[in-house]
């Protein structure tokens, strides 16, 4: 395979190979997974797109109650399972089933696992380090385990995951495959606009900044006189004071108290007129107003890189789209985009544990019911 770096959309490289490791990297960073979740955990639009995305793959679980609270594990039923599994499939359009076997070759338990922790191997296995995501990350914790075997594995594969993985189990990959996305991971269709959601974040930090600026979006100061170099009795240059009481003055700096200066009077004392400064001040109206155009315009592109309407997001009443039955054809539209992913879970539940139980998903809203979902990754 060539290990020249590819360029998806000019913004992350598609994986290639890393040399001495055993594993395909995951960007060309080998840190794409921690990046789509940074991206949007920072945008609260595309975490809301997010949840409401999954929380449409899981509706009201299976559709059989046998199914529903079949016990996957120890403490989780299949319906719990799946809520996992929804959100992974969310964040980065696939999920990690971690399997045990019994020692008749059957799957005993199955678990959702961390995909930001686990990296495709070159020869078909899979390489797990519990360190990613942690403030200590080690290089030599990697730990390599064995591909998923099917329903039933056989005696000599399991001898061998038992010889050369530690018997550590196995794992089954869960993904629509797209061969033109990626030979070895799944690259979610919101990556194609991945600067919208960097976007959001930072229409959201300069929210914040105006705020702490006191809506003094920017000017121009003038000092005349300003000594730059000579420090004074108390240890600062002219330069430092005045940067020091403009900070305050601006909100960047906070009290014990957690206040600021910022609606304060600046004192500033010269020895000569002419050393009194000049502040030029740019009018903040026009970026304020696209500021807000602007928002609105990319949260609402964010809801749709999930298949989301912004109405189920609050964003419009049903009455703006000129039809009382606007909500509910948005739903019947989520409905149809996660039922791929439906498909996905349910050949997986099929795989593993077999055709005698009706592994299939309900439809949102066809059954109400509530499904407490698990918490994001962090």
């Amino acid at each position: 395979m060539s290990k020249h770096t590819r360029t998806f959309k000019n913004i992350l490289p598609v994986t290639t190979e890393k040399r001495g490791d055993g594993y395909f990297r995951y960007g060309w960073n080998d840190n794409l997974p921690l990046e789509l979740i940074d991206a949007i955990n920072n945008s609260g639009v595309a975490k809301k797109a997010a949840k409401k995305y999954a929380e449409y793959i899981v509706a009201d679980g299976f559709v059989s109650p046998v199914a529903s609270d079949f016990k996957v594990n120890a403490k989780q039923t299949a319906d719990k399972f799946v809520g996992i599994a929804a959100l992974s499939f969310s964040y980065f359009s696939a999920a990690i089933i971690h399997v045990s076997r019994l020692g008749n070759g059957r799957v005993g338990k199955s678990e959702i696992m961390p995909l930001q922790k686990f990296r495709r191997g070159v020869n078909g296995t899979w390489f797990y380090n519990p360190t990613i995501q942690t403030d200590r990350f080690r290089r030599d914790a990697w730990v390599e385990l064995q591909d998923f075997q099917g329903e039933v594995s056989s005696f000599q594969a399991m001898d061998s995951n038992i010889k050369n993985f530690g018997g550590r189990g196995e794992i089954l990959y869960v993904y629509n495959g797209n061969p033109f996305d990626s030979g070895h991971y799944a690259i979610p269709d919101y990556l194609a606009a991945f600067e919208d959601l960097k976007t959001s974040s930072e229409l959201s930090k300069m929210d914040y900044e105006a705020v702490l600026n006191g809506f003094v979006l920017g000017g121009i100061m003038t000092f005349s006189g300003v000594d730059e170099s000579t420090k004074r009795e108390d240890g600062y240059t002219d330069r430092q004071r005045v940067e020091d009481a403009m900070t305050q003055f601006t909100g960047l700096q906070k009290n014990k108290d957690g206040l600021t200066s910022r609606f304060g009077v600046l004192a500033h004392f010269v020895e000569t007129p002419e050393q009194a400064p000049t502040y030029t001040a740019t009018d903040p109206k026009p970026i304020l107003e696209a500021s807000n155009t602007k928002r609105d315009i990319i949260e609402r592109s964010i809801c749709r890189l999930w298949g989301v309407h912004p109405v189920l997001l609050g964003y419009s009443e049903a009455a703006v789209l000129g039809n009382q039955n606007a909500i509910e054809q948005a739903r019947k539209e989520l409905r149809e985009a996660v039922k791929p992913v439906q498909g996905l879970i349910e050949d997986a539940m099929t795989a593993m544990y077999g055709n005698s139980i009706d592994w299939t998903l309900s439809e949102y809203g066809i059954v109400n019911a509530q499904i407490n979902m698990p918490n994001v990754p962090e």
